[in-house]
């Protein structure tokens, strides 16, 4: 069974790269004009979604369509040539500012060691994310409802980290699903929690009792969740 699924698996990558090197090669031999274009197109699109971000954060769900192209300065059939709908460019914006707080996240706990260490860090600095990131913390708060529609998106980067701790056996592998859920469940509350009434000594509680929903033992679940922070200031764009 090991020989079919390592042929098989040969196949995916074979034909995955093929057509690797065929999207490749049309980007290479798209006309100079072409080019600019796509670029300019792209470059339209990320600050019509900084400006949704932007309004989202100040209004709320109740921005509207026309609103966000007034924000934006661009006519609203600008808007509909990157977006089909209202829903389709709030989706955007949130996953534009997610991403934004991901990539300061993944890199504030880059230089801590440890796996389960890592984890504790990411959900702490999730829960100060109004004070690192207000914009996100905002649309996290006004957007929850839609965000748990979506909440594979959301939680991609947090679940697939318990999964490989589970693997290695650094937390409980029972029910892990359901170990996950709460978890990320009991971090979104405690996120709305905090941009209500900030307080970092709650934060750090609610983490330790998420670490436990994990199975981390409660004398290091509470060592995790109250060890000091490195800086919380985000890097200037």
């Amino acid at each position: 069974r090991c020989d079919v699924a390592l042929q098989f698996g040969q196949r995916v990558y074979t034909a995955t790269m093929v057509k690797a090197r065929t999207r490749a090669k049309t980007v290479r031999k798209l006309p100079p004009e072409q080019g600019r274009k796509r670029a300019a197109f792209a470059r339209s699109r990320a600050r019509i979604l900084a400006s949704t971000v932007e309004l989202l954060a100040q209004v709320g769900p109740s921005a509207t369509f026309e609103q966000i192209a007034t924000h934006a300065g661009v006519a609203t059939s600008t808007l509909y040539q990157h977006f089909p709908d209202g829903e389709a460019l709030r989706t955007a914006a949130s996953l534009h500012v997610l991403q934004d707080w991901e990539r300061w996240m993944l890199a504030t706990i880059a230089p801590v060691s440890g796996d389960l260490e890592k984890l504790s860090l990411s959900a702490r600095l999730f829960l100060r994310s109004g004070q690192t990131h207000p914009n996100y913390g905002r649309m996290t708060a006004y957007f929850l409802g839609p965000i748990v529609e979506q909440l594979p998106l959301h939680t991609n980067t947090i679940t697939s980290h318990i999964h490989a701790l589970a693997t290695k056996h650094l937390i409980a592998t029972d029910h892990l699903q359901e170990r996950t859920a709460a978890f990320v469940n009991c971090l979104f509350g405690g996120l709305v929690g905090q941009l209500r009434h900030e307080d970092p000594a709650r934060a750090d509680y609610d983490v330790e009792l998420a670490l436990g929903l994990l199975g981390v033992p409660p004398a290091h679940a509470k060592f995790l969740a109250h060890t000091k922070l490195p800086p919380l200031t985000k890097p200037k764009a």
